[in-house]
């Protein structure tokens, strides 16, 4: 009679071993895929951002890709020094671009950023060349009449300046508006607007924003966008400063200047 076989404990310690150890991998496999479709999924979230590009040592902008409108400023492309900082947005809630809120060329909710440019602090002296308001005040407006203007959503508003009659008579329903900001020297604007009766053909009449501000050291600016939205003017210039703040990664702000 043949004597019973005993179990043979080494195979059977070596498939209990194998078992687990196959278990173990499972477990690490499922837990790196999730932890890469987690990372997928925050890479997916992370807004694109244009090229940066230095409009000073204190002011580099980073703009997100659905607000820029520079072309080919896309990957790691650097822009050139003293390219103008071109982004837009839409009213009435600051909307990035995008498709629903994207009307064309000759949307009257949306706002261009055409330029902002390094400039010289001496723009802000006395009576100096350039786009620093109140200078630019004291160049259009006589003195004995800069009493005489219009209060137009806060602003002081002269129409058909002197400076802007001619054959044209399209520049004479142009009309400047400066708000002084008494408490806030950087915050000083100069606006010129056209305003009614609007000539024929005039599909999308304009205000336009130009002027120097002493933030970062010294920004020359113009934003410009549909005359509707005059009444708008100080949210306007807010929220295109808070983006200017939000997207300045250079390592050299000065935060007394802004």
């Amino acid at each position: 009679m043949r004597a019973p076989r005993l179990p043979n404990t080494s195979y059977s310690l070596r498939r209990n071993v194998l078992r687990k150890i196959i278990a173990i991998s499972s477990v690490i496999a499922c837990a790196l895929a999730a932890a890469s479709c987690a990372k997928q999924r925050d890479e997916d979230l992370t807004p694109a951002i244009a090229a940066p590009f230095a409009v000073r040592d204190t002011l580099i902008l980073n703009i997100p890709s659905e607000y820029s409108s520079l072309p080919g400023t896309e990957g790691n492309a650097k822009v050139p020094s003293g390219w103008p900082a071109i982004f837009h947005f839409f009213l009435p809630d600051f909307a990035a671009d995008n498709a629903p809120n994207n009307h064309g060329a000759f949307d009257r909710d949306r706002v261009d950023v055409v330029r902002i440019s390094a400039a010289e602090m001496k723009e802000a002296e006395p009576d100096a060349p350039g786009e620093y308001p109140p200078n630019m005040l004291r160049r259009l407006v006589k003195e004995q009449d800069r009493g005489r203007h219009e209060e137009i959503f806060g602003m002081w508003c002269y129409p058909n300046l002197p400076s802007n009659s001619g054959p044209n008579p399209e520049f004479d329903r142009v009309m400047h508006c400066f708000w002084p900001a008494e408490n806030d020297a950087a915050a000083e604007i100069m606006i010129r607007a056209t305003f009614p009766p609007f000539s024929e053909g005039m599909v999308n009449p304009q205000m336009q924003a130009q002027y120097f501000s002493r933030r970062y050291g010294g920004v020359e600016i113009v934003w410009r966008t549909s005359v509707k939205n005059l009444s708008r003017w100080h949210e306007i210039d807010s929220q295109v400063w808070h983006l200017i703040d939000q997207w300045n990664s250079a390592p050299a702000k000065r935060k007394e200047d802004h």
